[in-house]
């Protein structure tokens, strides 16, 4: 696992070493940083601006995970773990959320102010996932406050 630095600088990523930017070989939306291995795998970092209406987080949470799988059945099952983040994270949500799908990972963060959600997927649940979230920090708040 390695510390990679997304959107220039402002945040950090622990990837696994088998990972690398997708951005060496095609073009990668500005508000995603993405990473793909040799066996079709990918972890796609997002900034999000929250829907209209702030949801509840079990409900936002919820919202993300039918858009990435393009479902309307809000019926899916999943797996959730609900961490407290420590004091280092002070800025960020109290809690991070990931959930654990037979298709799809999803990790996310909820930031206040800056009214943004961080969305870490990974296209197949794996073991390191919870520890790609948790090592999620941002070190340059500017380019969140413009979003």
């Amino acid at each position: 696992m390695l510390p990679t630095s997304l959107f220039g600088d402002a945040a950090i990523l622990t990837v696994p070493a088998a990972f690398q930017d997708a951005r060496e070989l095609r073009e990668v939306p500005m508000n995603q940083e993405v990473f793909i291995n040799k066996e079709s795998l990918s972890i796609i970092v997002e900034v999000l601006e929250p829907p209209t209406g702030r949801l509840d987080h079990d409900d936002q949470v919820k919202y993300y995970l039918l858009d990435l799988l393009h479902e309307k059945n809000t019926d899916l099952a999943w797996t959730e773990q609900i961490r407290m983040l420590g004091p280092e994270h002070d800025k960020l949500s109290s809690c991070v959320t990931t959930i654990s799908h037979p298709e799809v990972d999803l990790g996310l963060i909820r930031i206040s102010d800056p009214s943004v959600d961080i969305l870490i997927s990974m296209s197949k649940p794996n073991t390191v996932f919870v520890a790609i979230v948790d090592s999620f920090e941002i070190t340059d708040w500017t380019p969140f406050r413009a979003c």
